[in-house]
Order: C-alpha cells, then sequence, then structure tokens
C-alpha cells in the first residue's frame, strides 16, 4: 500500500535549485534511509513531504488521514513541561479517552437513576474496550521504557524540560516522536548527541517496531541495522538502492563502474566515427562520411558520471625516538566528592589507535582535556614520551579563531610558507576559490569541523588526540578522515560514538561500563561480539541465579508447575481466548446485554492476570532450565 507518492518535486533556494524532480513512493513496509551530503536537501524534502514547506513544482499525493511523527534536527519544545509531560504529549486521543472514562466514573458515583447507570456503564464498557485495544493499559509503561532507553532515569521524570541540556532536549524530542500515534515515522539525524548504548538502544526499537519510516542518518552503523532501503540524494535527485548502507555501497559502485564503461565505450566510438568522416568527407566515400555525421547528430550523447568532489587528506609525522607513547597510572578525577572515574590505568604504543568507549557523562572529554594537560587529574599519573608531539582535536572547536578568516586560520600557522601551498592546501579540503576567505563564524559545523582538521593537520603531530572527530561531517568528509588516520603512522587516542569510524580506525578498545574500564585488543563489531563475556553481570541477576540455585529441589519443583512445552500450550490457550472476547467486543448487539458485558470484562481481566503469571514462569523456566 502506498502511504506517499512524491512526483516531480522541485525546490529552488534563490539561484540554488536544491531539488530538482524527485520521484518516490512510501510504502506501508518503507524502512527508507536518506543519504547524502551536507546541504543536497534532505532536510528540505522532510519539511515538504510534512507540509511545513511549499514545493515549487510538482506535487505529493498522501494517504487520507495520514499522520506522521517528525523529528526535526533543531527542536521546539515547551521549557515550561516536565519530561514525562512532553513524552506522553503523542497519546492525545488516549488521554481524552480517560477524561471521557473519568467523567463518567464521576457521574456514576452521584446517580440514582438503574437506567441511566445501566446506559453509562455501556458508554463505559465501549470506551474501555477502545482504551484496551488502543494500548491504554500499557502506554505509560512504555512512555517509561522509551525514556530509560534513551538514557533518562526515572528520578528526573518530573524536571522541567528548561533545565536541561540540548542534547537531552534532542533525546526528549526523540521520544515524543517515538511514541506519537502515527502511520510514518521520519527522523532527521536521531542518533545525534545519543551515546553508543542509547543507539543501540533505539536500533532494537525501531528494528522491532512496525511503522514505516524515513531517516536521515551519517550513522553508517546505524543505517545498516534498520534501513531495508537507501535513497540517495545527489545533484536534487533521488537515486533509490535496495537493501541497506553496505549493500547500497557495493550497488552503487557496481552501477558507476558500468556507467562508466558505457560512456568510455561511446566516447570511443564517437571518435572513431568522427575520425572516419574527417578522413572521408572530402573523398570517395563522401556519401558515408555524411551518413555517419546524420547518425552522429541523432545519437542520445551519453553525460559523462558524476563523481562527487572528494577530500583527499594525508598526515605527515616524524616517528618519535621512544615506543611507548603515554602511561596513565590509576588516573581518577573528582567534583567535589563525585567521582567521573578512577583506577584508570593503560599505555599506549607507537603505532597503536584506541578508542575511548562510554555513556554520555561519563567523563571521556574531561579525561582528554587530562591527557593533554588542559586539566589537572585528582590523582594518578601521566607519563608522555620524549619527543612526542601532541595534536588535539576538541569537540567544541574552541581552537578555532571566529573573526579569523579561512585562509588566516592555516597561514598563522605556517607565516612563512607562500599563499598559493596553502590554497592547494585548503583545497584538499573543499575550500576553494573565494570560500578560503570568509570568516570562521559564518562557517557551518560541517565546514567548521573540516577547517579544525586542516588546522591540526598541518602541525604534523605524531600524537592525535581527538574528542568526536567525525561530528558534523557528512559521510564523504568521514570517510576521508577514515582513509587518512588509517594510513597515518603516528598514534591515535581518540572518543568517538560512530561505531563505524571505530571499526575503521581501532586496533583497541577502552569501554566504560559501570565505574570499570574494559581494555580489548580489536574493533567496536569484534568487542561488541564478546561483550557479553567482558562486561560485568548486573547484581540483582546474581542474586537471584545464587537464590534459585540455594532453593531446595522441592521448592524448584513448586516453581514449575508445568512443563516448557505445557506453559506454552497454556499460553496460546489463554490468548487465543481473549482474541475471541475481544472478537465479541466489536459486536454492537453485546452493548444490549451490561451483564454479559460486566461477565466478558472480568472473564479478560482474569485471562489478563493468568497470561502474565504463565509468561513470568516461561522466562523463570526457560532461564533456569
Amino acid at each position: 500500500m502506498t502511504l506517499i507518492q512524491i512526483n516531480n518535486i522541485h525546490k529552488s533556494f534563490g539561484y540554488e535549485d536544491i531539488l530538482q524532480g524527485i520521484q518516490a513512493k512510501i510504502f506501508a513496509d518503507s524502512r527508507i534511509g536518506l543519504v547524502g551530503n551536507n546541504g543536497t536537501g534532505k532536510t528540505t524534502l522532510f519539511k515538504i513531504i510534512i507540509q511545513s514547506m511549499q514545493e515549487d513544482e510538482g506535487e505529493i499525493i498522501r494517504q487520507k488521514s495520514l499522520k506522521i511523527a517528525y523529528l526535526p534536527q533543531i527542536v521546539d519544545i515547551d521549557e515550561n513541561q516536565t519530561l514525562l509531560e512532553a513524552s506522553l504529549e503523542g497519546y492525545s486521543e488516549l488521554r481524552a479517552l480517560e477524561s471521557k472514562m473519568e467523567e463518567i466514573h464521576q457521574k456514576l458515583a452521584t446517580l440514582q437513576d438503574e437506567k441511566q447507570i445501566n446506559q453509562l456503564i455501556l458508554q463505559q464498557d465501549k470506551l474501555l474496550h477502545e482504551y484496551d485495544s488502543m494500548g491504554g493499559y500499557r502506554y505509560k509503561a512504555k512512555t517509561e521504557a522509551v525514556l530509560h532507553g534513551l538514557g533518562f532515569p526515572s528520578e528526573v521524570f518530573s524536571q522541567k524540560i528548561g533545565h536541561l541540556s540540548g542534547g537531552q532536549k534532542n533525546r526528549i524530542a526523540l521520544v515524543r516522536a517515538l511514541l506519537k500515534e502515527s502511520d510514518l515515522l521520519l527522523l532527521d539525524e536521531p542518533t545525534n548527541f545519543l551515546d553508543v548504548e542509547c543507539t543501540e538502544w533505539l536500533e532494537e526499537y525501531l528494528k522491532n517496531c512496525n511503522q514505516p519510516m524515513i531517516v536521515v542518518s551519517h550513522d553508517r552503523y546505524f543505517l545498516n541495522q534498520i534501513a531495508k532501503e537507501i535513497w540517495e540524494l545527489s545533484q536534487g535527485k533521488v537515486t533509490s538502492y535496495p537493501g541497506n548502507y553496505n549493500q547500497y555501497i557495493a550497488l552503487k559502485r557496481q552501477q558507476q563502474e558500468r556507467e562508466q564503461e558505457l560512456y568510455e565505450r561511446q566516447q570511443e566510438e564517437i571518435k572513431r566515427q568522427e575520425d572516419f568522416i574527417r578522413r572521408n568527407i572530402y573523398g570517395e566515400r563522401h556519401k558515408q562520411a555524411q551518413s555517419r555525421r546524420k547518425m552522429l547528430a541523432k545519437m542520445e550523447i551519453m553525460d559523462a558520471p558524476h563523481y562527487e568532489d572528494e577530500i583527499h587528506l594525508s598526515i605527515q609525522v616524524e616517528k618519535p625516538a621512544v615506543d611507548r607513547i603515554i602511561e596513565v597510572t590509576n588516573l581518577g578525577h573528582s567534583y567535589g566528592s563525585q567521582f567521573l572515574f578512577e583506577n584508570l590505568s593503560f599505555a599506549l604504543h607507537c603505532g597503536e589507535k584506541l578508542a575511548i568507549v562510554g555513556p554520555n557523562g561519563c567523563g571521556k572529554s574531561t579525561l582528554l582535556h587530562i591527557l593533554t594537560q588542559r586539566l589537572k587529574p585528582t590523582h594518578g599519573q601521566i607519563k608522555i614520551g620524549a619527543s612526542v608531539t601532541v595534536g588535539f582535536y576538541h569537540q567544541e572547536l574552541h581552537d578555532l579563531v571566529m573573526e579569523d578568516s579561512v585562509f588566516d586560520t592555516i597561514k598563522n600557522i605556517i607565516p612563512t610558507t607562500d599563499d598559493l601551498p596553502i590554497r592547494k592546501f585548503l583545497a584538499l579540503f573543499l575550500f576553494q576559490g573565494d570560500d578560503i576567505y570568509k570568516k570562521v563564524q559564518k562557517l557551518s559545523g560541517g565546514e567548521k569541523s573540516r577547517l579544525a582538521m586542516a588546522k591540526l593537520i598541518i602541525q604534523k603531530p605524531n600524537f592525535l588526540i581527538l574528542d568526536e572527530p567525525t561530528n558534523h561531517l557528512d559521510i564523504q568528509s568521514r570517510q576521508a578522515l577514515e582513509k587518512a588516520l588509517k594510513e597515518y603512522e603516528g598514534t591515535i587516542l581518540f572518543v568517538s560514538h560512530d561505531r563505524y569510524f571505530i571499526d575503521q580506525i581501532s586496533t583497541r578498545i577502552l569501554y566504560y561500563y559501570k565505574k570499570k574500564w574494559i581494555s580489548f585488543y580489536g574493533t567496536y563489531s569484534q568487542f561488541y561480539q564478546s561483550r557479553d563475556y567482558l562486561l560485568p553481570k548486573e547484581e540483582e541477576e546474581k542474586k537471584k541465579r545464587t537464590a534459585y540455585q540455594r532453593m531446595p529441589q522441592q521448592e524448584k519443583k513448586k516453581k514449575k508447575r508445568y512443563t516448557l512445552q505445557d506453559l506454552e500450550n497454556k499460553i496460546i490457550e489463554i490468548e487465543a481466548r481473549m482474541a475471541e472476547i475481544n472478537q465479541e467486543w466489536t459486536k454492537e448487539s453485546i452493548y444490549q446485554n451490561p451483564e454479559l458485558v460486566k461477565t466478558l470484562r472480568e472473564e479478560y481481566e482474569d485471562l489478563s492476570i493468568q497470561c502474565k503469571e504463565l509468561n513470568t514462569e516461561w522466562e523463570n523456566w526457560a532461564e533456569n532450565a
């Protein structure tokens, strides 16, 4: 079933054509990843779909009464609401039903007339059935689960939005979008401001969600997990590729190779025909030459395949005289009595590339400031090897001077260098023409990130310390940075939430989990596959398991009233009866018999309790079988 049909959509801003004839369809089972370089119009397309921006040409045909949940990159949220109030906004229909049921409940408490009471009971039962079918008994628990999954503990649910950081506000906006009653989900950079743990939770949530969705993201690992189709927005047009991100890359490469081959063949044929025409147009084969000239005039000439401008990075380095680059012993840091981290010890050797991974707020950026001697630790020691030169990339880009131009930013570091080599160097980072005279404060987030990286590279450090280096970068820029860092012969220590980037760069992982540091040699994907064995188990789970193991054998048998197969059969039987009752409630005639309605409601509630108990027993049985 088609939810949205996009027909020949055009959109321009001034003289710049952003969208140039977009043709696409969104189906009821679509799970689309929308990719493209910064500035290609991904957010513009979203705004046209949700009708907050008008297209210049074309039309969008939407299914009647289509409800869309949209997460923008820049959120607009009432700062006087609490976290829980903002999160529950998406359940307006359910909350309206609750108000109606409460109104009926208050009337029933005061009425004496039996006929009026019966009529209200019928109304209430209809509302209860509608409330149950819409998930009324589950939505509050679901809201709390989503808040927990995205990193909000229960104790902050009553906190005002105005007291949150920018990243936390974005996460609340994501909660609202996920919970809103909708037919289509549009998410614009949903993993921005999420740490690895929250991103992995979101992946699982979306994989288990039946909702159709379009997701704009530069997170390739994330797109590999959730997308079944990739839309590439380039040169104002959308090209669709089946599969996830990796499959899209493979298909695109094949398509480019095929187009390049066809283009080159045609060019060779044109050259051959033109050579024949030139040699024979005034000779004996004059008629043949004229015929071929007409043939060329009618030929549909293929355009040369389009390739995006590439960033070509190369980081020059002089290797230090020592093998041990940095040694950290018993490092810890606190603010007052609260420790961010402690007991951290590790050594990094020449050529190693260490990724530091952990939840937001665990002190990763603080650690980098300590390692670069911008902050003094509470306790512990740091030793940096002789002839080691440190280059630090700050995620807030504090090392850039906003009043300087792009050109001056590099010229100030190498003042004796001629202008032409600096121009050529900046061109590698896609700063060309008059762009090099732009003030830093006028640059986009991605442009500032590229300039900060250029400033770092020109200094030729042999030990790079990088704090979220892929922030603000599109996929093309991330790929260029990955290539440069893989070829870099120096040592790297970096913080990142980009698992694809970590996989490409790291030779080691230092993972912060529940106030413990876990060291692992390998990529993030290898760590993820092994983490059940590496991460310390929850204390509560240990206690439950120990208590069960210590239980007398007779008690264990009492706990298991059924075999696993018996439990499954019983659950299926109860769920089938609950489905029959639900079917009965869809019949108008049933509400002519209030006594039957009451009986069925009581039976349904009893079955719900039994089903919950049996499911709990099944889980215990399976865990301890």
